[in-house]
C-alpha cells in the first residue's frame, strides 16, 4: 500500500485492514485524480487518513512508535 509506505506506517495486523482503508479513501477521491497525479493522490490520501473522518479506522502507526492521527487526551 503506497500510503503505507510514504507516510512510514507499520503493516497493521487488524483483518481486512487495507480493504477498509481502500474503501475510505476511494468514497472521498475521485479516480481520475489517481490515474493523472498519482503523487498528488497520495498527499490528498495522506491528508484524509489524518482527518477526523477516518478515526474509526484501524490506526496507523508510524514505525517510530507515533499513532497517525492521534488526538491528546482531553482532561
Amino acid at each position: 500500500m503506497s500510503l503505507r509506505r510514504v507516510g512510514d506506517f507499520a503493516k497493521d495486523t487488524t483483518p481486512f485492514s487495507k480493504f477498509l482503508w481502500a474503501d475510505f479513501i476511494r468514497r472521498r477521491m475521485k479516480r481520475k485524480i489517481v490515474e493523472t497525479g498519482f503523487n498528488a493522490a497520495l498527499g490528498q490520501a495522506l491528508k484524509l487518513a489524518k482527518s477526523e473522518d477516518a478515526d474509526y479506522l484501524p490506526r496507523l502507526v508510524r514505525t517510530g512508535g507515533a499513532v497517525m492521527g492521534s488526538r491528546p487526551a482531553q482532561g
